[in-house]
This record gives structure tokens, C-alpha cells and sequence, in this order.
């Protein structure tokens, strides 16, 4: 894909935009599907009670729930929080643990996802709703290149007036050498390059910048830095 400066840039604007419209449906999903979820808990905590006596509809009822509040929990996870997912100042380390909580039911059990993070506040300029999406691209984009039994860690801290994210992915086995995708460089493929793009135009509206690079194969490193709004 070729490199055009404005060409580019509107790629990149297009594709935040699709995701902010998918977020938005995503979100309107997530409530509905939270209530319904919800909901059905209910009947089966009615149901459970009704049928105490019986230890096979016990265990049955018990079985269902537990997989109910699983999903109770990835669909929560969508929803926005009540202290944020408005305009900045936006904490870095909090919207960094909330999406890797949502990424951490979609990886399966093959992946694992640790977030390495201060306990104090790393306030940035940036939209919460930014900050999830960039995140999430990242992440995304570490899979594809080295699979989903992979091994991703995210570090969160914040040092000479700015914060960053920065996203280190490895291969969990050396079976999965074998499903390794190609280096990230400036002419890969165009659905890789524009989320590339959507990246850069996420970091570029909170005042910062993004970094991806892929050293070795099973490898893939990222980073997302943006300015500190007021010190360390």
C-alpha cells in the first residue's frame, strides 16, 4: 500500500469512524443483552429455589448460572463507567485495566493478558472512548501477528511529562512459531496498514503517538505515548 500523506490520513479517519460507530452499536447491545442476562439469573434463582429438593435441577440450575454471570461480566464490561468514557482528562492506568478486563474474556484461555501498572492516577488528554479503542487495536493487532496462544503484557507508566502504554506479545509455545504472521513494515497489507492508520489518528487527538514494531518472529511490540496533563 502506498504511502500518500493525505490519502493516508483519510483512510485513517474513516476507519476511527467506522469504530466508533461499531463501538456505539456494540454499546447499545451490551445493554439490552446485560438486561436480558440479568434477567434470566433471575428466573433461575427462582427456579433453583422452587426445586431445592431435587439435586439434579440443583446442579443444573447452578452449572447454567455460572455461565450466565460469565457472560453478565464480558457484557458489563462494555458498558461505559459512571465516573468516565466522556472527553478528558482521562486516567491512563484505569482505562487500560477496564479494556484488558473486556480483551481477557474474548482471548480464550490460550492467551494470557497481564497489565503492569502504578497504583496512582496517569491523567492524559485523551477521550476515555480513544483510549479503549487504541488499546483494543493494539492488542488486536499483536494476535493476528502472533496468534491467540500468546503471551501479552501491557505496561503502564508515566515519566518526563508523558504517559505511555507499552504492549509486548510473545509466542506462548514454540508450536506457534508456525502460525506467525509477517513482519509490520510500512507496505503491509491494506486492512493491517489502515488500523495502523486509526491508530496514529487516536494518538494524534490525544496529543501523542504510537509506535509497532515486530523484531523477531512470535514477537510483536507496541506503544502508545501521550502527554501527562500536569506532573508526574
Amino acid at each position: 500500500m502506498a504511502r500518500d500523506g493525505g490519502g493516508e490520513d483519510a483512510y485513517g479517519a474513516v476507519e476511527v469512524a467506522r469504530l466508533e460507530a461499531q463501538r456505539r452499536l456494540a454499546l447499545g447491545a451490551a445493554h439490552t443483552l446485560n438486561n436480558a442476562l440479568t434477567a434470566a439469573l433471575g428466573e433461575l434463582a427462582f427456579l433453583r429455589d422452587e426445586r431445592k429438593g431435587d439435586p439434579a435441577v440443583v446442579e443444573a440450575c447452578d452449572s447454567a448460572a455460572r455461565e450466565l454471570e460469565r457472560c453478565v461480566k464480558a457484557a458489563a464490561a462494555l458498558l461505559p463507567q459512571r465516573s468516565g468514557g466522556g472527553p478528558g482528562p482521562t486516567d491512563l492506568v484505569r482505562a487500560t485495566r477496564d479494556t484488558a478486563s473486556l480483551l481477557r474474556a474474548t482471548l480464550g484461555r490460550r492467551g494470557e493478558l497481564e497489565v503492569r501498572a502504578p497504583d496512582d492516577m496517569l491523567l492524559v488528554a485523551a477521550e476515555t472512548g480513544d483510549l479503549h479503542l487504541a488499546i483494543v487495536l493494539l492488542v488486536q493487532a499483536a494476535v493476528e501477528h502472533v496468534g491467540r496462544s500468546a503471551r501479552l503484557v501491557l505496561a503502564v507508566e508515566g515519566r518526563a511529562g508523558a504517559a505511555r502504554v507499552a504492549l509486548d506479545a510473545r509466542v506462548a509455545d514454540a508450536a506457534g512459531l508456525a502460525h506467525v504472521g509477517s513482519a509490520v513494515h510500512a507496505d503491509q497489507a491494506a486492512p493491517a496498514r489502515i488500523r495502523v492508520l486509526a491508530l496514529e489518528r487516536l494518538a494524534a487527538r490525544g496529543g501523542g503517538a504510537v509506535a509497532i514494531a515486530a523484531p523477531e518472529p512470535g514477537r510483536f511490540q507496541a506503544q502508545l505515548e501521550l502527554p501527562l496533563v500536569g506532573p508526574v
